[in-house]
């Protein structure tokens, strides 16, 4: 979850390595992320969950889709927003209360998904 005391750490799962350097740069400079790029659910489901604050999730990756993923970040309490061209119905009914943008996405929707989450995860934090 979001800590106060330092960057945000930013998960991308995304296949597209243009698409995730673009995103971890942008995200980088305007929101001082910390970053980490992940272009197979394999590689992301490596990553520690404890140390992520919030991740960015393209639906269908090279090895599959990211739905299990998704719910292991739920159980983690670890915000998350899909950014895909996948059709936002086909999100299982679990995961439908999840923010979906849709590709192509502006970087300031990309980023104002990672600000207002952290503000949220801030004032529980303050409360």
């Amino acid at each position: 979850m979001a800590c106060l005391n330092r960057r945000p750490s930013v998960l991308i799962v995304e296949d597209d390595m243009l698409v995730a350097l673009s995103m971890a740069s942008f995200l980088q400079d305007e929101c001082d992320a910390e970053t980490h790029v992940a272009r197979s659910v394999a590689l992301a489901e490596s990553a520690p969950l404890d140390l992520v604050d919030f991740a960015f999730l393209d639906v269908n990756v090279i090895d599959g889709d990211t739905y299990r993923l998704a719910r292991r970040l739920c159980r983690a309490h670890v915000p998350f927003v899909f950014v895909s061209a996948s059709n936002p119905a086909n999100v299982p009914g679990d995961l439908r209360e999840a923010r979906f943008l849709a590709k192509p996405c502006p970087a300031d929707a990309i980023a104002g998904a990672l600000k207002s989450s952290l503000e949220r995860a801030r004032q529980n934090q303050l409360a």
